[in-house]
């Protein structure tokens, strides 16, 4: 008789949760260097944004012309821009990585294949149950009367023992 079912095997499961896993993985990894980008990047653009404003105020002090002034304003609005477009590159790399671990994780789970049909054992024929074979008990040993016998010890006091000889 054999027995046919629907379910996936447990090694096809662990399988499956092993993939998931590793595509979760690499896409986490991904976007924490990701983030840590961003991060550099807002940093860099704050420091911009500061640079711009003793740019202008010290050519405004040494008495820069409006042209100057405008050539100073633009630049830093140049960068600026450039920042923010860095930015939202590495944004839409996260999204994209996300987005892709969630497609590898649904593929991973649509190719679960069934188990394959087995052979199962007839209700009546179920495995046999092993009973422990006894152990018998431990001989009682008396305790004994007769003293115990010491043990010579060399000239530095240390215990011999003289079911050992030494060959010289």
């Amino acid at each position: 008789m054999t027995s046919t079912s629907n379910e996936p095997s447990n090694m096809d499961k662990m399988k499956v949760s092993m993939n998931n896993c590793w595509a979760s993985t690499l896409a986490c990894g991904k976007n924490t260097k990701e983030k840590a980008l961003i991060q550099k990047l807002k940093f860099d653009l704050e420091s911009r944004k500061k640079a711009f404003g003793v740019d202008y105020l010290t050519k405004l002090k040494q008495g820069a012309n409006e042209q100057d002034l405008k050539l100073v304003l633009e630049t830093a609005q140049k960068d600026i821009a450039d920042l923010e477009h860095q930015i939202k590159e590495k944004e839409d790399i996260i999204e994209g990585n996300t987005v892709e671990a969630k497609k590898k994780i649904e593929t991973n789970k649509s190719t679960v294949k069934p188990a394959t049909p087995t052979a199962a054992p007839p209700a009546a024929q179920s495995a046999p149950v092993v009973e422990p074979s006894p152990v018998a008990p431990a001989p009682v040993v008396e305790p004994s009367m007769t003293p115990l016998k010491t043990v010579p010890s060399d000239e530095h006091g240390s215990v011999s023992n003289p079911a050992v000889t030494v060959e010289q």
